[in-house]
């Protein structure tokens, strides 16, 4: 029965992806899900309490395999790389990858329009590479704060409505996450180049439905 389940949730949640992706997230209904998974909508509010819990869930998903893929691709260039860097070249990465893929940022936009819930992902993996323990005080407050809030210029930059030298939003976005690791400027240009570096020597391909290649 548990595998059964473990089953039916991934089945739901690449379902869910693949619609979100090719019609968007407002588009794309729980009985269209249900339909396409050849499950009930009972089942689908069991595994995910509502549609924006589905898109929260869809949007970690996709998150993960992307970032996984690309640290995967760095380490294998550059080995020796700093997970701060790492991490900033990705961030750099998402940059483009909304600019070019259109669908993914309608779902982005779409989802993240309606909902607050379930979008701090990659927490834990963010303290992992940055060196510090989960903890429940400010620097966890301030991470989810900045998350929120690199998210919105992220839009605002593709959609136009921020308007300025590509390297100056670069900066903006990057440190506004992590400036609380590293206030002094002379760090952060540091690691922003070793970021810039990273992100023009690796080279990837952005496929349909949420992929890196």
């Amino acid at each position: 029965m548990s595998n059964n389940n473990s089953e039916n949730k991934k089945k739901i949640l690449n379902i869910a992806q693949n619609l979100f992706y090719e019609r968007g997230f407002h588009e794309t209904s729980f009985a269209e899900i249900a339909k396409e998974c050849n499950v009930t909508k009972a089942l689908i509010s069991y595994h995910f309490k509502s549609k924006l819990h589905l898109g929260g869930a869809v949007f970690g998903n996709y998150s993960r395999e992307m970032a996984n893929t690309y640290f995967k691709k760095v380490y294998e260039q550059f080995p020796l790389s700093k997970n701060e860097a790492i991490f900033n070249a990705y961030a750099l990465l998402c940059i483009d990858f909304y600019k070019e893929e259109k669908n993914a940022f309608r779902f982005y936009e779409q989802f993240f329009s309606n909902s607050i819930i379930d979008t701090v992902v990659g927490v834990e993996d963010f303290y992992r590479f940055s060196g510090y323990s989960l903890p429940n005080d400010i620097r966890h407050m301030l991470y989810i704060g900045s998350n929120y809030a690199a998210r919105a210029l992220i839009y605002h930059y593709v959609t136009g409505d921020i308007k300025c030298d590509r390297e100056i939003f670069e900066k903006y976005y990057l440190f506004n996450p992590f400036y609380f690791l590293s206030p002094e400027q002379g760090k952060l240009d540091e690691l922003y180049n070793e970021a810039k570096f990273i992100y023009n020597e690796v080279t990837v391909e952005f496929l349909p439905n949420f992929k890196l290649k």
